[in-house]
């Protein structure tokens, strides 16, 4: 009869230990390895993007510089979206990169009786949460700067009709109040992005704290 965990056994015989929580220790650390084999991988990859992200951009620099045609324009635009690519792809690398990261961090813990290691990967993950949230936050804010910008420019123009309109004044007032609840939020951001970045700090101690016990 065929063993039931040939997997299991086979690991067994090459460690030369039966025993289960060595045997699942030892799946364990192989899991790991090799999600920690992906995440240098992707990291591999994003350095390469990055440098060919470099170079379009340095080519993009150069070609503004000349006097504009419609040819010219074309190939901005079309190194301007390839930038842009390479800038989703490294966003999506990244992502990944990270999730493997996390599951080699699980991996890890499975595999360790220890609660320093429970603790430290808690903690990094802690530490990596924070870090996403300031980025997507920064994002948002930046975006909603563009978009006050854009309100204001409109609510200048708009101030400067003179022809009795009603749609168009109330379109004006409603306006004007969506610019100052906008302001608002973006002082909620502020507020939110300085606490992160005091909790930052924080994070990083409980890091260290638990690295002294590696």
């Amino acid at each position: 009869m065929a063993p039931k965990f040939p997997k299991c056994l086979k690991i067994a015989r090459q460690i030369g230990d039966r025993r289960i929580n060595r045997v699942l220790h030892e799946i364990f650390f192989r899991e790991k390895r090799a999600y920690m084999g992906q995440e240098r991988i992707y990291n591999e990859i994003i350095d390469e993007i990055l440098v060919r992200v470099e170079e379009t951009h340095a080519i993009i620099v150069k070609l503004k510089k000349f006097v504009g045609g419609h040819v010219l324009d074309e190939a901005l635009d079309d190194l301007k979206a390839a930038e842009q690519e390479d800038f989703a792809e490294i966003g999506r690398l990244m992502q990944m990169g990270h999730s493997a990261s996390v599951r080699a961090g699980e991996k890890f813990i499975c595999g360790s009786n220890e609660s320093k290691d429970y603790f430290k990967y808690l903690f990094v993950q802690e530490e990596w949460e924070n870090e996403g949230l300031i980025r997507k936050l920064v994002e948002w804010y930046d975006g909603f700067q563009e978009k006050i910008a854009k309100f204001g420019a409109m609510i200048e123009e708009g101030q400067r009709f003179s022809d009795f309109d009603v749609a168009h004044w109330d379109g004006m007032e409603c306006l004007v109040e969506a610019q100052a609840k906008n302001g608002e939020i973006l002082q909620a951001f502020l507020r939110v992005l300085d606490v992160l970045r005091e909790a930052r700090d924080e994070k990083r101690r409980h890091v260290m704290v638990m690295d002294v016990h590696q």
